[in-house]
């Protein structure tokens, strides 16, 4: 990302922190939940890594609850009765300074609740000791136990910064760098069915 392509939303923020605050757009969202349905993996309840404002579900939990210590679960509120719950399906597009402690993260929850995740990140973190410890040995085309599942999204990703395009000095949309995979968690009961409709519906962009 090119530094002063950066929206200028607070003069006193660094650009490490707003590279940080990048938001997934909304295009792109939808655009993997459409291809990911046909799976079975139902769109996400929560977002792990987000803010009241760029949630990208109804559910999320913010940098002061802290994806790292709070469960990864949803609490609901019934006639002043609350109750917990495990989501169907998560949201995750974490800060890029923690990727190599957020895969592990994820995968713990997943592990500890079986739920589906989706996980938007980088192509070049296949290459870090986390992905190759975590993801490639679980690959469901690797495993007959696995349930790991990636495809590369297909074309740029024009991230947001405060719900506004990243210009450059020119006033040209900013895209990312770096490719991006769709990264899946599938839930362990629905890994038969979903490699069953992979085989038949396969990944189509």
């Amino acid at each position: 990302m090119k530094q002063d392509g950066l929206l200028a939303s607070d003069q006193h923020e660094s650009q490490e922190s707003k590279a940080n605050r990048l938001e997934t757009p909304e295009d792109i969202f939808y655009k993997i939940i459409k291809v990911i349905k046909p799976l079975g993996i139902a769109p996400p309840e929560l977002d792990v890594f987000a803010s009241a404002d760029n949630s990208r579900c109804i559910n999320h939990i913010d940098r002061v609850q802290d994806a790292f210590t709070t469960e990864f679960t949803i609490e609901e509120t019934n006639r002043g009765v609350i109750t917990t719950r495990i989501p169907d399906t998560i949201w995750a597009n974490a800060p890029h300074d923690v990727y190599k402690l957020a895969l592990p993260r994820i995968h713990q929850q997943y592990l500890k609740h079986d739920f589906n995740a989706i996980v938007l990140i980088p192509t070049n973190n296949m290459r870090t000791n986390y992905w190759q410890d975590i993801v490639e040995p679980n690959r469901i085309d690797v495993s007959d136990a696995g349930y790991c599942f990636y495809f590369p999204l297909r074309g740029a990703i024009y991230f947001e910064l405060d719900h506004k395009n990243i210009l450059d000095d020119k006033g040209r949309k900013v895209h990312a760098q770096n490719g991006y995979n769709v990264l899946l968690f599938v839930k362990k009961s629905k890994v038969k069915e979903f490699k069953d409709k992979l085989s038949k519906v396969g990944i189509c962009q």
